[in-house]
């Protein structure tokens, strides 16, 4: 067996340990902007009371180091939930996966208070999929080696992969999957249905304080960001898509950087073909590696699905809802996967495409409003009513609004913007 052989064997044999059984798990991912409450303006992470300040103040809450470098605090962590931060200073929640809903809600709130006692009466956190009032080139470039080494590398890697770094906020969501056919199925699935999740949850009415005039700055941005680690896996449609093409693709990707004995060293422009071999190549590089690719659905131990923007309550939950009903329904599973096997990769980009321009497109036999009124539908019958309500919430924005876009777009009174944007509004409920 040569090299290339056995390092594919090594990262399905990882996919193999991640199975998950019969779990339904959900894991949230989402980042929130920090901001001046009376200008909207970005906090920076140097500046007293900026988000150095704020984990160190966390500390006494129960929260511990997660990352560091120097005297810099990138991460904390606490009860099997982390906080860190991205390149543009935004705050990511990560809440360890459950089974049901109400307690990733119980636990985002709980991270969410933690914060709120710490940032002070003049900062806000702000769910919205791009900084409404600071452009990237104010943004402060967090102090951290990796970022500066992936600041540089994205260099003429396409015209928005600065903008991506520093200036959007996303939402993500991670299923589990229970064996190699159960992944094929929800692989594939997943990556027919980003577009519509893409038009469901775009939540970016501006880009560089300007009105953004067209639909779904994500996908565009996503578009214009080093298109090899990103959107789509290439055959993701095209074929049966397995762990070994999985396994290849990672093969043939530039992982940017890569820990050395704890140290963090640029790679060149070199291939994980090219970086690693049979001696050098353990699971926490595959974790590593694994993690330096950016496509709409990645694997890694869960199957992540990428595509949404940082939105706010409930409609985040919504995702969590719309994912739980169609994923984990075998019957919706099937249906959908049907479905997605009447379409090829240049389908779901070309899909992408029209929804820029328009939000009620059509394509080939899919017309874009019957179609996610169905999804929505077929989701919510598979739910409890606890659940479903959110989707419920989900439908009301839609009908009135066309998207959460299109809402804040209408808006032109700051104090009125941070109502609508702000975390907090889960606090009323």
């Amino acid at each position: 067996m040569g090299k290339k052989d056995i390092l594919k064997e090594r990262i399905k044999l990882y996919f193999d340990k991640c199975i998950h059984d019969d779990n339904k798990y959900l894991g949230l991912e989402i980042e929130h902007f920090l901001v001046d409450k009376n200008t909207l303006k970005s906090i920076s992470y140097s500046k007293k009371g900026g988000q150095k300040d704020i984990l160190l103040r966390m500390m006494d809450l129960g929260w511990e180091v997660l990352s560091k470098e120097g005297d810099n605090i990138l991460g904390i962590k606490k009860d099997g939930s982390t906080i860190t931060l991205e390149p543009g200073g935004q705050f990511e929640f990560s809440i360890k996966a459950y089974e049901n809903i109400k307690d990733v809600k119980k636990d985002y709130i709980k991270i969410l208070k933690d914060v709120y006692k710490v940032i002070g009466k003049n900062k806000d956190l702000i769910l919205i999929g791009y900084h409404p009032n600071t452009k990237i080139d104010e943004l402060e470039l967090l102090p951290k080696e990796r970022y500066d080494m992936m600041y540089d590398y994205f260099k003429g890697k396409g015209e928005f992969c600065h903008n991506m770094m520093k200036g959007t906020a996303s939402l993500h969501v991670s299923i589990d999957y229970e064996d190699e056919e159960d992944f094929i199925r929800k692989f594939r699935t997943a990556n027919f249905l980003t577009p519509f999740l893409s038009r469901l949850f775009d939540a970016t009415p501006v880009f560089e304080k300007k009105i953004y005039e067209k639909n779904n700055l994500r996908i565009k941005v996503w578009q214009n960001t080093d298109i090899k680690r990103s959107k789509a896996v290439p055959g993701s449609l095209d074929k049966k898509f397995t762990f070994d093409d999985y396994a290849e693709y990672i093969l043939k990707s530039e992982p940017i950087f890569v820990i050395n004995e704890g140290r963090t060293l640029c790679t060149q422009r070199n291939r994980v073909i090219d970086i690693y071999d049979e001696n050098n190549f353990e699971k926490k590089d595959v974790e590593h590696i694994l993690g330096m690719v950016f496509p709409d659905v990645r694997l890694k131990n869960y199957i992540e699905i990428r595509v949404a923007d940082s939105i706010r309550y409930p409609y985040f939950l919504s995702l969590l809802s719309l994912l739980k009903g169609i994923f984990y329904s075998s019957k919706n599973l099937e249906k959908y996967y049907k479905k997605s096997l009447e379409y090829k990769d240049e389908d779901i980009n070309n899909l992408n495409n029209l929804l820029l321009e328009d939000l009620h497109c059509s394509y080939k036999n899919i017309e874009m409003d019957g179609f996610i009124e169905e999804l929505i539908k077929d989701a919510k019958s598979q739910l409890c009513d606890e659940e479903g309500v959110y989707l419920g919430e989900l439908e009301e924005l839609i009908k009135k609004h066309d998207s959460m876009s299109h809402k804040l777009k209408k808006i032109d009174n700051k104090d009125d913007l941070l109502n609508e944007i702000t975390a907090k509004n889960i606090l009323k409920d």
